[in-house]
């Protein structure tokens, strides 16, 4: 991730699209990343429309979008345990505790045997929540049909990280890949994901961290950025060095759930991506790898935000409905939109609404018309479609907020990268020009 520690928050307003790949305005010309080939190209403004008809670029420098859809012939299937959570976030989007409704074993294992016919290719199935650890016996049930029915199962889970010993070695024991959400020191930690009971939370999700943290490359630390920790993010990375993690997923908080209508919860454009650059600074020191929503699809250009939207993934929620997205857990969430079939408990089957998957399809980067001349167009495809709806009233509209943010980390990124690529081009002239 790019060393931002000199790099000024500058108006990126210069930055272009040219053909499919964004221009980057820097130093008195324009760099071209081209997310397809990886390859960065230099031109003045003069010059720069004219490069697109240069013999000598191969047609792979500028590449075709395709639509984001799961790698390979994996399997996806995501399985939102509960909506009863042990934590109160002050920002939840899913209301988590406010009301409980539990997924029973059967539903879980009728979606894995009907969803999935081919039990020969590998299989990655999620828990969520809520917080699914407090279905445990669900989780190991659902653990052990995977291994009974197919050749290659894997495990990942999201949670709050409040949960027993036992849990984590159950998880370290089935090499469950484990995101843990957690929100920076004990004081922001405590302050914004109190217990049920308004207690401290963070004494037992740093014990939980550290524990997973034994197997380093399956654990995720997920930061949700608020007013009140956006100046904690370095700090926030210092303390995962110490816990033992190296991954960390920052995103400013979204305002669905409990956050809704409390725009006072979200730092500003400039707060956010100074205390990005003060967290990427510090995990550099520490070696440790950070990212954001902006930078995730840096190096796979698609023409839409999720593959779960256009059916690449299938979601199940507690009351068998089957969801596009895993903030939209119920048939009679505000986004009902979302939700793309149920399980009729008549005939214990699943049916999906195919008018609504088609529908889905629909959003692509192609079909926003405020993305037409957008640099990042491909990188963003269009943003997450429940902010965008969230934000502007339509899943059609990105959400100004987020753009602003992405468009300011990505120009710093392609900046990261083309003064990286220079200066290992000037050790390598130098190495060959060395008297052996």
């Amino acid at each position: 991730m790019p060393d931002m520690a000199n790099t000024v928050i500058l108006d990126v307003g210069e930055d272009r699209l040219v053909g499919t790949v964004p221009a980057v305005w820097h130093g008195g010309r324009y760099l071209l990343y081209s997310p397809f080939s990886r390859e960065i190209l230099t031109s003045d403004a003069r010059g720069l429309d004219e490069l697109t008809n240069q013999l000598d670029i191969p047609q792979s420098f500028w590449g075709e979008a395709q639509a984001r859809t799961p790698l390979g012939k994996t399997h996806h299937l995501s399985l939102v345990l509960t909506t009863d959570c042990n934590l109160r976030c002050t920002y939840c989007f899913a209301n988590g505790g406010d009301s409980v409704h539990r997924m029973p074993l059967s539903l879980a294992t009728d979606a894995l045997d009907q969803l999935f016919s081919d039990t020969r290719s590998p299989l990655e199935v999620t828990f969520f929540g809520g917080e699914p650890t407090l279905e445990f016996a669900t989780i190991t049930g659902v653990v052990e049909h995977c291994y009974d029915r197919f050749a290659r199962p894997s495990f990942d889970i999201t949670s709050n990280g409040v949960f027993s010993a036992t849990v984590s070695d159950f998880l370290l024991a089935h090499s469950f890949t484990v995101t843990i959400s957690l929100d920076g020191p004990s004081s922001v930690q405590n302050l914004q994901r109190p217990t049920s009971k308004k207690g401290p939370s963070a004494r037992t999700v740093f014990s939980n961290v550290r524990r997973l943290a034994t197997a380093p490359e399956q654990l995720k630390l997920r930061v949700t950025v608020t007013k009140l920790n956006v100046a904690q993010m370095g700090e926030t990375v210092r303390l995962a060095a110490e816990l033992g993690a190296r991954y960390i997923h920052f995103a400013a908080v979204s305002l669905t759930g409990r956050g809704a209508n409390d725009n006072t919860l979200r730092p500003s454009v400039q707060a956010y991506v100074s205390g990005f650059r003060e967290a990427v600074d510090a995990a550099i020191e520490y070696g440790i790898e950070v990212t954001d929503e902006a930078l995730v699809y840096l190096l796979n250009p698609a023409s839409n935000f999720c593959s779960a939207a256009l059916g690449g993934k299938y979601i199940v929620n507690p009351d068998g409905s089957l969801s596009s997205c895993l903030e939209v857990q119920a048939c009679d969430s505000p986004f009902e939109s979302f939700i793309v079939g149920n399980y009729d408990r008549r005939t214990e089957r699943f049916v999906f609404n195919e008018s609504r998957r088609t529908q889905l399809a629909m959003l692509t980067v192609q079909n926003m018309h405020p993305c037409s001349a957008c640099p990042w167009k491909f990188i963003c495809g269009g943003g997450c479609p429940i902010r965008n709806l969230g934000d502007t009233g339509t899943a059609m509209q990105p959400s100004p907020y987020y753009c602003e943010i992405k468009k300011h980390l990505l120009h710093e990124a392609v900046v990261r990268m083309y003064h990286e690529s220079s200066k290992k081009n000037a050790d390598k002239t130098e190495a060959s020009n060395s008297p052996n």
